[in-house]
C-alpha cells in the first residue's frame, strides 16, 4: 500500500538531505526509498531554479521541457544528417 507524503514534509526532507544528512537515513525514517528522495530532490532544486525566472520564461522553460524529448530526437538526426554530408563531402573532394 502506498501512501501520500504531504508536500511540505517532502521539501523538509529535502531540506535535510541538503543540509547534509545522509539520505539514506531520511529516506528510511520515511519509508520511501534513497532513489524517490533523490528524485524528489531534484524536482525540488529545478523548481527553485524555475522560480528565478519571470513568469512568462516560467511557461515558455515548461513547454521547453514537454518538447524537449523531440528535440533531442531532432537534434540527433541533424547531427546525423551533417556528419554524413562531411563525409561525402570529403568522398567527392577526395575522388576529384
Amino acid at each position: 500500500m502506498t501512501h501520500q507524503i504531504p508536500a511540505e514534509t517532502k521539501a523538509q526532507a529535502v531540506l535535510r538531505v541538503l543540509r547534509g544528512e545522509d539520505s539514506r537515513a531520511v529516506a528510511q525514517e520515511l519509508g520511501v526509498s534513497r532513489q524517490r528522495l533523490e528524485r524528489w530532490e531534484r524536482e525540488f532544486v529545478a523548481a527553485g531554479q524555475d522560480a528565478l525566472y519571470r513568469p512568462r520564461h516560467r511557461r515558455l522553460l515548461r513547454r521547453i521541457r514537454k518538447r524537449g524529448k523531440a528535440i533531442a530526437q531532432y537534434a540527433g538526426l541533424l547531427l546525423v544528417l551533417a556528419l554524413t554530408v562531411l563525409a561525402l563531402m570529403r568522398f567527392m573532394e577526395s575522388g576529384s
